[in-house]
């Protein structure tokens, strides 16, 4: 596993701890429908989170949010509307983004939520 798969999944872990300590309800990470890779599905009260995770080392150039463009939420949309159709699910949705950001062994995560409206 290269350098920046294990930075994206430590990143992730780091913003599954931060959405637990939200009080949210992981459901599931890293799900497939297809080609489509959703990082973390989650339950916040009644709504389904479908949540896109950045994460970079701290000082990198570009930002984690700019690297979101439409082709990203067409995948996620397609995504979602898979696993509410396979979990017979009736509720509200959203999209949020973290960003997660490493320095010096310590994370600090960025939650932006209803960053996309669905279609």
């Amino acid at each position: 596993m290269g350098q920046n798969q294990v930075l994206g999944r430590q990143g992730e872990e780091a913003a599954v701890r931060f959405l637990e300590e939200k009080g949210f309800s992981i459901l599931e990470r890293n799900y497939r429908a297809g080609r489509s890779e959703v990082d973390i599905i989650a339950m916040d009260g009644k709504m389904l989170v479908i949540c896109e995770v950045k994460t970079r080392n701290w000082g990198t150039q570009n930002d984690g949010a700019a690297s979101v463009g439409n082709k990203k939420h067409k995948t996620l949309m397609r995504a979602a509307i898979r696993y509410m159709e396979d979990k017979k699910l009736q509720c509200e949705l959203r999209f949020d983004l973290l960003c997660v950001t490493h320095y010096r062994g310590e994370w600090s995560v960025e939650h932006f939520e209803d960053v996309f409206l669905p279609y």
